[in-house]
């Protein structure tokens, strides 16, 4: 009878571990995505431009996973992770006095 007990334990403990990393491999995306939102609130807001790759428009909403932006040819909802994975321009419309420096460069590894 030890035997089969030990046995069913070690069956449970291996597939709760399984779907341990199960989870963490599947979250993973999801957790990128939050902090990747929660890093652009710290440096953009509503209104401003901005340009991720090839996309660009005025940024309508940074939810909790994703950037909300207004193409000009519709919404495009971007996932945040992509704000710290690519080269990324934003700027307040408002041009800075003396020099043309209107966009900042962000590029996270």
């Amino acid at each position: 009878m030890d035997f089969l007990s030990s046995l069913i334990v070690v069956i449970i403990g291996t597939l709760l571990a399984g779907a341990t990393l199960a989870f963490g491999f599947g979250a993973k995306t999801l957790v990128a995505n939050i902090i990747g939102a929660q890093y652009t609130r710290r440096h953009c807001k509503s209104g401003e431009t901005l340009k991720i790759g090839e996309l660009e428009g005025v940024i309508l909403e940074i939810t909790q996973s994703s950037i909300i932006l207004d193409t000009g040819a519709g919404r495009a909802v971007i996932p945040a992770k992509k704000f710290q994975e690519e080269i990324t321009q934003f700027s307040t419309g408002n041009p800075p006095k003396g020099g043309d420096h209107s966009t900042r460069q962000d590029k996270q590894k």
